[in-house]
Formats: structure tokens, sequence, C-alpha cells
């Protein structure tokens, strides 16, 4: 009897993938991902087409992002011991000064992005900055804020960007709208060294953009140029158009494996605009396509050439 009960289960097994009791697990792992998504969705979503998605993405294949724009999974599903490495990495600021101006290149935006990028240019004494912000997929959008902050009006207190969000402490989770202004997020980066708020605002800069030019970065170059149109141009072509924020919700798959799902909980647009625009448009559109690695801040660099021809023509 003890036999043939070992080989019904080696059935059930092999005709399963997985024990009976773990399809119990993957439905509760199913419903936790789901109410998660309905809590923090900023759009409705089809419930049965967003499960379906969920059950894709478990089985390591990519989902449909059914839940519109500004509501679905990020990146897909990662296992929780893959920690964010490049958020931790310093470098993340290079610096190059081959003449009367210099190139400043931002591959990420890490935890010490905005500090790197202070002490880069703070240092130099050209004002004319060329900051490449292609091939870039964005990062930590506080970076991004602390670094814009450094090109605004400290006396002034223009609004810096409009945040969409849902209100957690309303039962119905209804949507919240709040535009921050340079004064209040001066008050919240910069509590011990307000005078970085407008300390680079007098240098001037071209920022070259590209369809790899991600999240944090747009944030970044949009906010500048409106903040300081006067000092700040962008070169290249119309960015990705990413203008969400994600969080990180841990959780355990029906093999106990830990996991992560990256969801978009807030909806960022520069100034007091309450709906982002669709990309950020270069004010002078160059068109490149990068051959090979090594070809950004180049002499064969077309758009970089010409955004350092462009910084003395503006000047003059």
């Amino acid at each position: 009897m003890k036999s043939i009960f070992s080989v019904v289960c080696v059935a059930v097994v092999l005709m399963h993938g997985s024990p009976l009791w773990a399809d119990a697990a993957q439905d509760k792992t199913e419903a936790h991902l789901l109410g998660l998504i309905k809590q923090f969705s900023l759009t409705e979503i089809d419930e049965a087409a967003c499960l379906q998605d969920i059950r894709k993405e478990l089985r390591g294949s990519r989902g449909d992002d059914c839940f519109g724009p500004f509501d679905r999974i990020i990146g897909g599903w990662k296992e929780e011991a893959a920690r964010k490495d490049w958020q931790e990495d310093t470098d993340t600021v290079s610096v190059d000064v081959p003449g009367d101006w210099a190139y400043v290149r931002i591959t990420r935006f890490g935890l010490n992005t905005a500090d790197e990028f202070y002490t880069a240019v703070s240092d130099i004494e050209q004002n004319h900055i060329v900051l490449d912000l292609r091939q870039n997929g964005g990062g930590r959008l506080d970076q991004a804020i602390k670094m814009a902050l450094m090109v605004v009006d400290p006396d002034g207190d223009a609004p810096v960007y409009t945040e969409t969000k849902r209100d957690s402490e309303a039962e119905d989770f209804s949507l919240i709208t709040k535009t921050f202004h340079v004064q209040e997020l001066a008050e919240r980066f910069y509590p011990d060294k307000r005078d970085r708020v407008g300390s680079l605002r007098d240098k001037r800069f071209a920022i070259l953009i590209n369809d790899h030019t991600y999240s944090a970065c747009e944030i970044l170059a949009e906010i500048m140029r409106r903040l300081n149109s006067d000092n700040v141009f962008l070169v290249g072509r119309q960015t990705f158009g990413k203008w969400t924020a994600q969080a990180w919700f841990p959780f355990e798959d029906a093999e106990g494996n830990k996991r992560r799902l990256g969801y978009t909980v807030l909806r960022y647009a520069p100034g007091a605009d309450k709906a982002p625009p669709a990309h950020v448009m270069p004010d002078f559109k160059r068109t490149y396509s990068l051959r090979r690695d090594g070809e950004l801040g180049v002499a064969t660099d077309r758009v970089y050439t010409f955004a350092i021809r462009q910084l003395f023509r503006k000047a003059r």
C-alpha cells in the first residue's frame, strides 16, 4: 500500500511540476500581487488581464503590461538577493576638460551622484559645460532633483515638479496631486548645505539627450531647462518618455523563493504641469547613431561638437 501511495505522489509531481499544495501557495501569491497593484494603480485596471500578466511574469516570461502606460511591471521579477549594486556604486560622473569647455557625462543616478556632480563641476573654471545624459537609464530621482536645485534661483520659489500618487490615508485610495517648489525641496535635500542651491546657476549647460535617456535624467533635463532657460538648452533627439517612479514589494513565490515586484507608484511632471509631456524634446534636434562604445564626447561625435559650437555662439 505504501509503495502504491508513493507512485501516485510521484505521478502527481510529474504531471503538475510541483505538489498540489504549491498550487494553493501560487494562488495566494497571485492574489497578494494583484491586491498590491489594485491598491497602488494610478489607472483603472482589467483584473483578469492583470492576473494573466502576473502568471506570465511568475513563469519567467514578460507580460503584456496590461495596466496602462503608468501602471505596469517594470523590469520583470528579480531575486531578492540581487541587490541594486549599480545604485550604490560611486564614479557615476566623469569629467574631461579638453579646452574652454568641460565635458561631463553621467552614466546613472546612484546614491552619491549629486555630490559627485557638485564636486566635479564646482572645481572647474570653465563656465561652458556639455552635460551628456545619452544612454542613461535613470536611477535615483532624489539625486536628479538635488542636481537640478544647483542651477535654480536660490531666492525664488518656482515649481519644480508635480507628483501624482494614491492617497494611502483615504479609504478609496483616491489620487492626490501635489506641486513641490524650490524652497521646500531645498529644505528637504539641503538642510545643512543650502549654499549648494543655485551654486551653478551662472554656468552654461548644453544637455545631450536621446531615445535612451530615461526617467530621472529626463526629469533633470526638463527641470534644468525650465528653471534656467537662459543658461540651459537641450541637443539631440527626443527622450524615451518615462515619467514614473517604482517601488519594490518583496514576496515569496510558490517554491519559497524570495523575489521582488517592481511596480509604478508615482507619476511626475516637471514644473506645475498636471500631466507630463510624452517626451522631452530637444531645442536643437540632431540625430546620430552610436556605432560602437567610446563614441560619446569625442571629435567624431557630431551631437557633442555641435553642442560645443552652440554653447559659445549663445555666449556671444
